[in-house]
């Protein structure tokens, strides 16, 4: 992920895969995933899909940068 100046707030990406990431370009893009300085990565990986999201969001909703902002 590369860091920019941004109006937006930080966040959290989160992305949760099975136990094979198996797209190349998947990778390359989150590389390239331009984001507010400040945000953060959640990545759980796992046979357990459901489980890899449930840890996930928990992990965000514990991160302030994951907390909505009002508009």
């Amino acid at each position: 992920m590369i860091p920019v100046d941004s109006p937006y707030p930080p966040g959290v990406v989160c992305v949760s895969t099975g136990e094979l990431t198996r797209y190349a370009m998947f990778n390359q893009d989150l590389a390239m995933l331009r984001v507010p300085v400040g945000t953060c990565l959640s990545w759980t990986s796992g046979p357990l899909i459901a489980m890899n999201l449930n840890k996930n969001f928990s992990r965000v909703f514990a991160d302030e940068r994951g907390e909505p902002t009002p508009h």
